[in-house]
C-alpha cells in the first residue's frame, strides 16, 4: 500500500465493490426491515470468497449471465471515475497516496477549524491501510510504534505521531512526527538534556 502505487488501489476498491455489493444482495430483506442493521461488524471475509470461488448464480445481477460478467462490472465501478472519453484510464489519479492522506488534527483546530493551517500535522500521503503491518488511514494510525531488543536498548526505536509535545508554542511540538510518518528510526533512549523544568 504504497503512496505511488495505482494497484493497489485498483484492487483495493474492487475488492470493496465486491463486498458491498455481496453483502446489500444477502442482506437486503434484513436491512429493509431492521433497523440499524450492520452487517459490516460480521466476520465476512471467507464467505465473500467462498461465494465468489463456487459463482453463487442466485447472487448474479440479473442482467448477467457469469460471474466472470459480475466481476467485470466491479472492476469498471472502480475504473469508471477515472476513465476519459476515449475509454483511457488516469493511472495517476488513481495512486494510493491521493486517497490515504493523514488528517491529524489538534484538539483546539477541531474545535476552531480556522487554527487548522497553524496547528495541524501536515496533510501528507501516507503508506499502509487497515489490515496491514502499517496501520494509516487519514484519521486512524498507530498512537506510537516501539521496537526494544533487551540489553539493546541503545539501538531501540520509538516513533510518536504529533512529536513530544502538544503546545504548538513548543519547539517539540511536532517533532519526531516526519519519522513517524516515514517510518525512520527515531531512537527511544533520550539525548542530552537542552531543557530543564523545575517545579517549586
Amino acid at each position: 500500500a504504497s503512496t505511488d502505487s495505482a494497484a493497489y488501489y485498483i484492487v483495493r476498491e474492487f475488492r470493496m465493490a465486491a463486498q458491498t455489493d455481496i453483502l446489500n444482495k444477502l442482506f437486503a430483506d434484513a436491512v429493509e426491515h431492521w433497523d440499524g442493521f450492520d452487517m459490516i461488524s460480521f466476520d465476512y471475509e471467507q464467505a465473500q470468497w467462498r461465494i465468489i470461488q463456487e459463482q453463487v448464480p442466485s447472487l448474479l445481477d440479473a442482467q448477467l449471465t457469469s460471474w466472470d460478467e459480475q466481476l467485470t462490472v466491479y472492476l469498471e465501478r472502480v475504473l469508471q471515475p477515472f476513465m476519459s472519453d476515449s475509454k483511457q484510464v488516469d493511472l495517476s489519479q488513481m495512486r494510493w497516496g491521493l486517497h490515504n492522506v493523514a488528517a491529524i488534527q489538534h484538539p483546539f483546530s477541531e474545535a476552531a477549524p480556522f487554527l487548522s493551517s497553524w496547528l495541524d500535522a501536515p496533510a501528507e500521503p501516507m503508506n499502509g491501510d487497515y489490515h496491514m503491518p502499517l496501520i494509516a488511514r487519514p484519521s486512524v494510525g498507530a498512537s506510537q510504534r516501539m521496537v526494544v531488543r533487551p540489553g539493546d536498548e541503545a539501538n531501540a526505536v520509538f516513533h510518536m505521531p504529533g512529536g513530544q509535545s502538544g503546545h504548538v508554542l513548543s519547539p517539540f511540538y511536532l517533532s519526531g512526527h516526519d519519522d513517524w510518518k516515514n517510518g525512520e528510526h527515531s531512537p527511544l533512549l533520550p539525548g542530552a538534556p537542552i531543557y530543564e523544568l523545575t517545579l517549586q
